[in-house]
Parts: structure tokens; sequence; C-alpha cells
């Protein structure tokens, strides 16, 4: 989908293509979905198109990079290093080529696990409960039709 234009005036942002962000940034953070669109879209293609000495962050969704093109890349140097809490395979495996490396930070799929985020999670939930309830889908929820239809209150 197009950006919100409205949103990005307002903001002062300067959009740029894919290729440029990998092109002209130190740190890269993957915060989208895992969809069609998404899988593999950090690739040997976009991993070339860094410098040197710039890092990839995903706290995403681990389909989002194709681990063996980026254990290529940080096992030539042709990216400095990578952090990295979701994986291809979860839980990742002990001999996954990834837990070898020296410019890799790994943690188990826990970016969302703090004190905030727990509460966060809590409080939509026992909204969306109340929500439900009273006999109204939650703002927000992404439910088919037939879904709807089928579900008594």
């Amino acid at each position: 989908s197009m950006p919100d234009q409205q949103f990005v005036k307002e903001h002062g942002i300067d959009l740029i293509s894919l290729d440029d962000l990998f092109r002209k940034s130190d740190y890269i953070s993957l915060h989208c979905p895992l969809m069609a669109q998404t899988r593999g879209m950090v690739n040997k293609e976009k991993l070339s198109l860094m410098k040197s000495d710039a890092s990839i962050v995903n706290t995403a969704r681990g389909g989002l990079i194709v681990e063996s093109d980026l254990i290529d890349a940080l096992k030539s140097g042709s990216i400095a290093s990578a952090g990295l809490d979701v994986f291809e395979q979860e839980p990742i495996s002990p001999d996954n080529p990834l837990t070898g490396l020296d410019n890799v930070i790994l943690t188990p799929h826990m970016a969302g696990n703090d004190h905030m985020s727990r509460k966060t999670m809590s409080l939509g939930a026992a909204s969306n409960i109340i929500e439900l309830h009273k006999g109204a889908w939650p703002e927000g929820s992404v439910v088919n039709d037939e879904l709807k239809g089928r579900w008594t209150w």
C-alpha cells in the first residue's frame, strides 16, 4: 500500500526506494509482517547493497531474511554485523552457523517481552474480552464474514 502522504508531509519524511535505504543506511531495523511480499525481502541482492560497516537488526519475523545469504554476508565482511531476535526456523538449531559468528547477536525471540509490552498486551486482551462480551468485534480485529456469521453472542 502507498504511504499516507499527509502524514509524510506533516512529519517531513523523505521517502526513498528500498534499494537506496539499503545503500545509505548505517543501521537497518526490520519492523514489518511476514507475508508473501516480504518473505525473503532481505536477500543476497539487498545485502550486497549495504555498506561494509552497516548492521541489520531483525526483531520482526525470521522469514524476512534469507539466513544463508545473511550468513555469507557476515562471514565475508560485506556487512559488519547483525542482531537477530527471530529466525527462519524457531527455536534456532544449536548447529545453525549464526551461532558461531562473532559479528552477530542472537536473542531467543523475546523482543516483546519487556514490562511495558506485557502490560500493553494484557490490557489489550482484557479490552477485547470486554468488547466481545458486549457483542462488538474489537477495534482492529481481522475477522472474515464467515466467522462473524458463526459467532454466537
